[in-house]
């Protein structure tokens, strides 16, 4: 108990900094409203245009082709959705680091460092696409081999994103999330309209 004590006494002597029990103003507290609030609509919306398009597939499928169709598809997908959980874990981890730069040359540095490994794990990758056809009659069985040719194209597909993704954040950092925004609508579209006429 004493131990515990003294390391509680210890941690509240720590250095702390001089503004941190002034009050700010109205002001200061309507800028960062505002400012928190444009950065984060634009990053709202970002979601809803991704949570769409992530969706669309399986729900133009049912409409043009049927529930057969979707379960085969579905299985492809089930499987491939490990690369975009690989790269959603990445972009956690990185955002907090690309955060800090603000200077070209550590944009640079970080792109040049972020490939290199982004294309290590894409070799990595490159055994789950040989080995997906025992790979998906192991997990789901030989009725199933139809979504041996679906998952190979996802997997193929999702793989771009690993390094696009993370380098994206630079948007991010520098404050422009509408660009990104921009994007991911033009995304949704293009999207749209590849599914309705590919898909039939």
């Amino acid at each position: 108990i004493r131990d515990v004590a003294v390391t509680g006494v210890q941690t509240c002597a720590l250095p702390i900094s001089k503004g941190f029990l002034e009050k700010t103003t109205k002001r200061e507290n309507k800028l960062a409203f505002n400012e928190v609030f444009h950065f984060s609509k634009w990053v709202l919306l970002s979601y809803f245009a991704t949570v769409i398009a992530s969706r669309l597939d399986i729900f133009l499928i049912s409409r043009y082709r049927g529930q057969e169709q979707v379960g085969i598809y579905s299985a492809a997908l089930q499987l491939s959705l490990l690369l975009p959980l690989l790269i959603g874990s990445m972009t956690t981890v990185l955002l907090p680091l690309v955060s800090k730069y603000n200077k070209k040359a550590e944009f640079i540095s970080y792109i040049k460092k972020y490939i290199a490994a982004a294309v290590a794990i894409i070799i990595v990758c490159i055994p789950i696409l040989v080995a997906s056809p025992f790979l998906i009659k192991l997990i789901f069985g030989s009725k199933y081999d139809d979504s041996i040719l679906i998952f190979q194209i996802l997997f193929i597909a999702y793989l771009p994103s690993i390094i696009a993704n993370p380098i994206s954040l630079i948007v991010f950092s520098i404050n422009k999330p509408k660009s990104l925004t921009i994007i991911n609508y033009f995304q949704l579209a293009l999207a749209v309209t590849l599914n309705v006429l590919l898909i039939p």
